[in-house]
Order: structure tokens, then C-alpha cells, then sequence
């Protein structure tokens, strides 16, 4: 969204299924606080424009809260996972795999995940002309991925463990990140597109993006 918003010619080409349990808002293990209504007034960071930002949106929406009710700060996962390991916030929002790492190794608990809040799709993109010049080459990419994907859904416990020297996170942890990740790659359909449409108009409402942005200019059928 974000490049779309610069001008830049990219395009959404294809996206994974909904993953919302891999993203989380997280308190400490022996944290009083047991609701998402009950940040009300305490420290929660995050990082700022990204797909958890929108979760910290739903999040507090659905407990009927607005975000002027927090106090809220912004840090990259790495800084925050520090500032939540000192206890200088109350709550981490944060995604796989850093989510997973703060549950094994800091004993963080779930406060709320995305379910029934946000999709949390992984997106394919493609620049513009690439894509409506070369469908069939797109269409085979699509389909050995999907084959791929659907071989570590099969089996993600060997998934891991080639996964875990190549991005240097232990293999229990990316285990547990593949356990709740949604598995296949399809073509971007109206529904997705719309879902996007509203994460956008939220970014411009909160004055992430300056412009608002029609999601359907980054479709490859662009209206």
C-alpha cells in the first residue's frame, strides 16, 4: 500500500490464504491484564504501518475502545521485543515469527490474535506490465509455488528444520509459526481486493498515507 501510495508500478498478482492467528497482541506470562479492554490507558507498542497496526485497530474497535485510549509508541520488532522484555510496556503487538520467538523464549502470553479480526494474507506482487504481458509465465510461478506451499503444509516439521539454519531461528519455533500459517497461493480475487480496500482507508484515516488510495489501480484487471 504504501508503494502504491509513491506511484510505484507494482501489482497484487496473487496472495496466500487468511493467517490470522499469526499475528498477536502479547502481555507478559504473569500479567494482571486479561482483556484488550484493560489497556485501556497502559503502554503498548508496535510497529508503526503495518499489518499489526491494523489488528491494534480491530482489536480495540471490537473491546470499545478508540486508540486515543492507549498510549501507544512505535518500534521496530527488535526494539520492541526489548522494551517488552524490560516490562517498559504493558503489551507487544507484534507477527510471526518474532510473535512465536516472544512465546518460547519470554513465556509471552496471548492477549488476542487476529482471529475473526483480520485476514493477515501474504501478498505476491508483480510490476504492471510484467504482469498483464506475461500471464502464462505468472500462471507456472503460481503454480510451483503453490506446490511447494503445499508440500510444507504436509510437512512442516521437515520444513523446519531446513528452514532454521537459513533464517537462524530454532526449528520448534518456526514449527510452531507453520502450524498456524495458512498453506496454498491463489489468483487475488474481489474479495481480497476489497479487504485491502478497507486496511487502506484506515491507513489514510489514521494519516499513515497522505493520498487515498483506490486498491483496484494495484489490481492486474485495474478498473
Amino acid at each position: 500500500m504504501f508503494a502504491q501510495a509513491a506511484g510505484a508500478p507494482i501489482v497484487y498478482i496473487a496472495n496466500g490464504p487468511p493467517s490470522p492467528k499469526g499475528e498477536a497482541i502479547l502481555v507478559q506470562e504473569n500479567s494482571p491484564i486479561q482483556s484488550v479492554k484493560e489497556l485501556k490507558g497502559k503502554k503498548v507498542v508496535l510497529n508503526r504501518g503495518s499489518n499489526v497496526h491494523y489488528l491494534l485497530v480491530k482489536a480495540i474497535e471490537d473491546a470499545g475502545l478508540i486508540l486515543d485510549d492507549i498510549d501507544g509508541s512505535f518500534l521496530p520488532p527488535a526494539d520492541a521485543r526489548i522494551a517488552f522484555d524490560r516490562g517498559d510496556v504493558d503489551a507487544w503487538i507484534i507477527w510471526d515469527p518474532f510473535f512465536a520467538s516472544a512465546e518460547v523464549e519470554l513465556g509471552a502470553r496471548v492477549l488476542q490474535d487476529g482471529d475473526e479480526l483480520v485476514a493477515n494474507r501474504e501478498f505476491l506482487l508483480a510490476e504492471k506490465t510484467f504482469a498483464e504481458e506475461q500471464d502464462e509465465i505468472i500462471s507456472i510461478i503460481l503454480e510451483e509455488l503453490d506446490i511447494v506451499d503445499q508440500w510444507v503444509a504436509n510437512h512442516i516439521t521437515e520444513a523446519a528444520e531446513f528452514l532454521s539454519p537459513e533464517v537462524n531461528i530454532e526449528a520448534s519455533i518456526l514449527e510452531r509459526v507453520l502450524d498456524r500459517r495458512g498453506f496454498g497461493v491463489e489468483r487475488v480475487t474481489e474479495d481480497v481486493l476489497a479487504d485491502q480496500q478497507s486496511i487502506g482507508d484506515t491507513f489514510y484515516n489514521l494519516e499513515l498515507i497522505t493520498n487515498k488510495l483506490d486498491i483496484y489501480d494495484a489490481a492486474v484487471d485495474s478498473k
